[in-house]
């Protein structure tokens, strides 16, 4: 948020008044659309004066950077929490390598065959076991994140974009598409697939997430079905050959 700022609140009670001003600026643009909202309306939905909001933002692309950029910091603890899923389930439980890895018995039945042609097929299992779970933990968490706070809807898949609007889109899901990357690279993806399927993958979830979850924050079972059947095909599609 620093970056929007026109100048950073010392204060606790100019910080306290920072906040307040990012939130009737989410909910002013939730509700009446970006290009609708004005400072002047954000100001008295904050009830506080326009001169103190042009004291911190010189201007409301900057409450909406502002406002990406709380947003954005939400989902990171998101994607990073997949990451940390995918590591566990690698590890299992106890620290120790996962059952079904090359070298580590399964507990309910004896070891793989030693020998060459085992272990492609162990490390494949291994890798679609990381990777559903990296997806499972993204595609649940984005939609609780959604439905616990509505407004970053419009900022990750503008329906009646304006050029401020689909700058911070592109920004949003770039930015979360390098976090997905990484935990695809973690999973074991191929290294060449890793970016253009984080890419493919956050697009897709922006432009549906739209009807899976509505302003109100309400899930609609249908919708949300059919995007975890679309990403989890998608997913699968990445897994390799012998998988």
């Amino acid at each position: 948020m620093e970056g929007s700022l026109r100048r950073t609140p010392a204060q606790r009670r100019s910080r306290a008044r920072v906040e307040r001003l990012v939130e009737a600026a989410e909910a002013e643009f939730s509700e009446v659309g970006y290009d609708s909202a004005s400072t002047r309306s954000i100001a008295a939905r904050a009830e506080t004066s326009i001169g103190s909001l042009y004291q911190f933002f010189p201007h409301k692309r900057a409450l909406l950077d502002a406002v990406a950029a709380r947003h954005l910091a939400g989902l990171d603890q998101v994607t990073a929490a997949a990451s940390g899923a995918a590591s566990h389930s690698a590890a299992g439980p106890a620290g120790t390598p996962a059952a079904g890895t090359p070298g580590t018995p399964e507990e309910s039945g004896p070891p793989d065959p030693p020998g060459p042609l085992a272990a492609p097929d162990t490390a494949s299992a291994a890798v679609g076991a990381r990777l559903r779970t990296v997806h499972g933990a993204v595609i649940e968490g984005v939609i609780d994140y959604t439905a616990a706070h509505p407004g970053v809807r419009p900022l990750l898949c503008p329906v009646f974009p304006s050029l401020d609007l689909t700058e911070i889109a592109a920004s949003m899901q770039a930015a979360i598409a390098q976090r997905v990357e990484r935990a695809f690279a973690g999973a074991g993806v191929a290294p060449d697939r890793c970016a253009p399927a984080a890419e493919v993958y956050v697009r897709i979830l922006a432009a549906l997430l739209w009807h899976a979850v509505d302003a109100e924050g309400t899930r609609h079972p249908a919708p949300c079905r059919e995007l975890r059947a679309v990403l989890g095909a998608y997913v699968e599609a990445l897994l390799p050959a012998s998988e």
